[in-house]
C-alpha cells in the first residue's frame, strides 16, 4: 500500500484494501493498523488453512481465528471512525464454510469494527475461487459498497447513441437461439450491464467497464469470424440491426 501511495497517479488519501483467502485475513489485519489513507477494505473468503479434500469447509483453528478477527475489529475501532469493510463469501467454499465467515465477521463487528457481509450462492465446484473466476458476480456487489463512499464506477468505452429498438424486444436479435438465450440473461442482469454479439456468439458482462468486457467475452469465441459489436448497454439498444 505504501508503494502504491508513492505513485503520482494514485490518490494516497483514498485507499481501498482488498484480499482473498489468506489475503482477506491480511486485509482485515491491516484495518487494525489504522494505516493513513485507508477508507475501506474488502475481504473475499478470508481465513487460513483448511483441506478441502480431507476436511471440506473446515479451516485451521477457527476459534483462534475468531479471536484474531475480534482483535482486528477492536484495533480498527480505536479512536473512533473504523473503516467500513465488506466480507464476500459463498455457500460452497470448500476451504472455509460460510458459518465460519459469519462467526468471524460477527466477532469483528462486536469488537467495534464495521462489517457488511454478503453470502453468495454456490459457485462452481468450490466457491473459494469466486474472486478469481467470478468477477461478473461479485463486481456489482463491490460497486454498491464503494459508491456511497464516493467512488464512481469507471468505464473505458464511450456509450454509443441508442437506436429505435426497445431493449426488451428479442425479435430484433438474430434467430440463433443461443444468442437469444444469452440476451435473456442480460435482461435479467443487474446494471451496469452490457451485451455484445456478432450474430452467432454473444458476450455478457456486468459491473465495472461492462461494455469492453462483454466484447472481450464475445470475441473469445469468434475465432476468425466477424468481430463482435455492442448490442445493448443497460436499458438501451445501441445497435439496432445486428
Amino acid at each position: 500500500m505504501r508503494f502504491m501511495q508513492s505513485a503520482a497517479d494514485i490518490d494516497a488519501r483514498r485507499v481501498v484494501l482488498a484480499g482473498q483467502s489468506l489475503g482477506g485475513f491480511a486485509t482485515m489485519a491491516a484495518t487494525g493498523e489504522r494505516l493513513p489513507g485507508v477508507v475501506a477494505a474488502i475481504d473475499f473468503a478470508g481465513g487460513h488453512g483448511g483441506s478441502p479434500d480431507l476436511h471440506s469447509g473446515e479451516p485451521c483453528r477457527p476459534d483462534e481465528l475468531t479471536r484474531r478477527f475480534a482483535d482486528f475489529g477492536r484495533r480498527a475501532a480505536e479512536g473512533g471512525h473504523p473503516v467500513p469493510t465488506l466480507w464476500v463469501f459463498t455457500e460452497n467454499d470448500r476451504f472455509i464454510a460460510p458459518r465460519f465467515q459469519e462467526r468471524w465477521s460477527a466477532a469483528y463487528r462486536e469488537a467495534g469494527g464495521l462489517a457488511q457481509t454478503r453470502l453468495m450462492p454456490a459457485f462452481g465446484e468450490d466457491g473459494h475461487s469466486l474472486f478469481v473466476k467470478g468477477n461478473d458476480l461479485w463486481q456489482p456487489i463491490v460497486d454498491d459498497f464503494l459508491k456511497p463512499l464516493g467512488f464512481p464506477i469507471p468505464g473505458a468505452l464511450a456509450v454509443p447513441p441508442g437506436g429505435t429498438v426497445a431493449v426488451e424486444d428479442t425479435s430484433a436479435l438474430p434467430s440463433d437461439g443461443r444468442v437469444v438465450n444469452g440476451y435473456r440473461k442480460f435482461l435479467a442482469a443487474k446494471e451496469p450491464r452490457a451485451f455484445a454479439t456478432n450474430g452467432n456468439h454473444w458476450g455478457l458482462a456486468t459491473g465495472d467497464d461492462a461494455p469492453s468486457r462483454a466484447l472481450a467475452f464475445c470475441d473469445q469465441h469468434t475465432d476468425g469470424e466477424e468481430r463482435c459489436r455492442l448490442y445493448a448497454i443497460n436499458r438501451t439498444v445501441v445497435w439496432s440491426h445486428p
